[in-house]
């Protein structure tokens, strides 16, 4: 899969996304303890902070899709469709959609089961577990680091989900899970906001299992060390090549096994037609 972008841009591109959900779900944060302080509860303000969380759904589910630009798009779109840590972004997106609109229907009053009002918590909760698994690339030392920001991220993000299903189930005292979960998202949110990816992030990239673009590096590579232009090695020449050492073992396996010989001097090797 041919990388869109450099490492460094893919870097800035992803601080970027951070950055701007980590404000929106500050402002949710901020909304939510104000109504927990006895403001906002008044229409409309008591829209507020669910109408921010469709925002931030509705924000980035295009971005993972515009941001490379719209000339990109048909290779934003399969490099959507091959890398897991943009599925997994894609999956917050819709999350994030569906339990703003379900929370804003809620408090219309077009949704009055207990379940609609746990919309919100669980879609929290599920996040918070993307983001304890959530894939990352580059070198391994910025792996690792990424990887241990977004799993305190995580946790944090689960047990604000904990302490709204409370506050939405009637536990006591109220007041405090009402603070409690907007705290917590507070704190997600400023961990996000305040997210930097390191040096080596995206240096190194996979999509369905193989390196991105590991073929071509190696030939810039060689080119590079020798001064002369290498012609790249056909693929069906490479294929070719490794259908006929693949017979080759197992005519000599096949050879052997049938006259009761565990070893022999002289490979029996079958004719090899050469590829067109």
């Amino acid at each position: 899969m041919e990388l869109l972008h450099s490492p460094q841009e893919m870097r800035f591109l992803s601080d970027l996304a951070h950055w701007i959900e980590g404000g929106i779900l500050g402002a949710v944060a901020l909304a939510a303890l104000a109504e927990a302080a006895g403001r906002l509860r008044a229409s409309p303000g008591r829209y507020l902070w669910p109408s921010l969380i469709l925002v931030a759904g509705l924000f980035l589910a295009p971005y993972l899709f515009l941001h490379h630009g719209l000339a990109q798009i048909d290779k934003t779109w399969r490099l959507v469709l091959q890398d897991m840590q943009q599925q997994q972004h894609l999956t917050m997106a819709a999350l994030l959609l569906v339990a703003g609109a379900a929370e804003l229907a809620a408090r219309g009053g077009a949704l009055r089961a207990l379940a609609w009002r746990l919309a919100w918590p669980a879609a929290l909760a599920a996040i918070g577990a993307l983001f304890l698994i959530h894939l990352q690339h580059g070198a391994e030392a910025a792996v690792t680091w990424a990887q241990t920001v977004h799993r305190y991220l995580g946790i944090v993000l689960i047990a604000a989900a904990l302490l709204r299903a409370a506050q939405v189930v009637g536990l006591r005292p109220a007041r405090l899970f009402a603070y409690g979960w907007a705290l917590a998202l507070l704190a997600a949110a400023l961990l996000l906001a305040s997210y930097r990816e390191p040096e080596g992030a995206y240096e190194r990239m996979t999509f369905a299992g193989k390196p991105a673009g590991t073929r071509s590096s190696a030939l810039r590579t060689v080119i590079g060390q020798s001064g002369h232009t290498m012609p790249e090695t056909s693929s069906t020449a490479t294929r070719g090549s490794a259908a006929c050492a693949g017979a080759m073992s197992a005519s000599n396996a096949i050879s052997l096994s049938s006259r009761g010989i565990t070893s022999s001097p002289r490979p029996i090797a079958p004719r090899c037609r050469a590829p067109a």
